[in-house]
């Protein structure tokens, strides 16, 4: 990977990044990348339910008890989340050998999973990958219009996107949850352009991957919240819990036998570690989109992220905002 320069604008190595951002009312208040990652997953919790201040003992053994089995066990976390369906490496196989596979067998392969072939449908007609204002009804369809390559991202999408399903919960925001899944599409999308400056390749769909699978850790933990037996949560815990998130996604992506490139990516994410231009791209997309929908709730001035991309390197430019959330039935 290529190393970034300490002048270069994506940073370099394991120093805090500052954001500086307007709250309501105009005032320029510098945010750090600990504090932006607060702030978004505080906004995923109903403001009834959330307080500002150090955790409980229930939050503290909640914590305890995924980071042990993280650190110890991560098979066991891994347990919670859905395999891959068998039909994945031959669908995959097909798609890298696009002259001798027709579209009539990339069509069955997909089929032979109903809930992999319903998934596509709606992850190709999402506001991220739409690639045309008519919906796609038909698989067909759409394995000749998307093209092997982006076939093969929109599948993995939509094998990633059945996790981000929640039951009710009062202590949480649903609207907020609901959304984590469009902003994870959109920052791959954001990821897929800064990564064609960089060169793309290989790397580059080692970096969708590694986007597409940022979220997962913290879908998977805020799925895990039934066992937390507390009516409000702390600061201090949604502090902890973004940071264990992180760990996670990494034990996901590595349950999932993702490539050693895509699993790296997410580790030095997770560690904060900046010192190539890829993981300083994967960083500066997530934050990217933490901004945009701190936004979107009211929570910063719209023109913190235009400030903010003005500070990113030019392919930033090209990065598209988040689609206004859709409104509830």
């Amino acid at each position: 990977m290529p190393t970034a320069s300490a002048s270069d604008p994506a940073q370099s190595g394991r120093a805090a990044v500052t954001h500086p951002l307007k709250v309501p009312g105009g005032e320029v208040h510098p945010v750090e990348d600990p504090e932006l990652a607060l702030s978004y997953c505080s906004g995923l919790f109903d403001a009834r339910h959330y307080q500002k201040g150090r955790s409980s003992t229930a939050e503290r053994a909640w914590i305890h008890h995924y980071r042990e089995l993280l650190a110890t066990n991560p098979d066991a976390f891994s347990a919670e989340v859905p395999r891959l369906p068998r039909v994945v490496p031959r669908l995959m196989s097909a798609l890298r050998e696009p002259d001798s596979t027709s579209t009539r067998k990339i069509v069955s392969l997909i089929e032979t999973d109903p809930v992999l072939a319903g998934n596509v449908l709606k992850v190709v007609n999402s506001p991220a990958m739409r690639l045309h204002r008519r919906q796609i009804v038909s698989l067909e369809h759409a394995v000749t219009l998307m093209g092997n390559q982006r076939l093969r991202e929109i599948i993995f999408a939509a094998l990633i996107s059945p996790l981000a399903t929640f039951d009710k919960d009062a202590r949480v925001n649903e609207e907020s949850l609901k959304q984590i899944w469009p902003e994870t599409l959109q920052t791959a999308m954001n990821v897929k352009i800064g990564a064609r400056h960089l060169g793309g390749g290989t790397e580059g769909f080692a970096l969708y991957l590694a986007a597409l699978t940022h979220s997962s850790g913290l879908i998977v933990l805020l799925r895990g919240l039934e066992t937390l037996k507390a009516t409000t949560v702390s600061s201090e815990f949604v502090g902890q819990l973004e940071a264990l998130a992180r760990t996670a996604s990494v034990a996901i992506a590595r349950s999932w036998e993702f490539d050693h490139s895509s699993v790296q990516l997410l580790q030095n994410w997770a560690d904060a570690d900046r010192s190539t231009l890829e993981t300083a791209l994967l960083a500066d997309a997530i934050a990217f989109t933490r901004l945009n929908s701190l936004c979107q709730r009211g929570a910063l001035e719209s023109t913190s992220l235009l400030t903010f991309r003005e500070t990113l390197p030019r392919y930033a430019q090209e990065w598209a905002d988040l689609p206004p959330p859709s409104p509830s039935p």
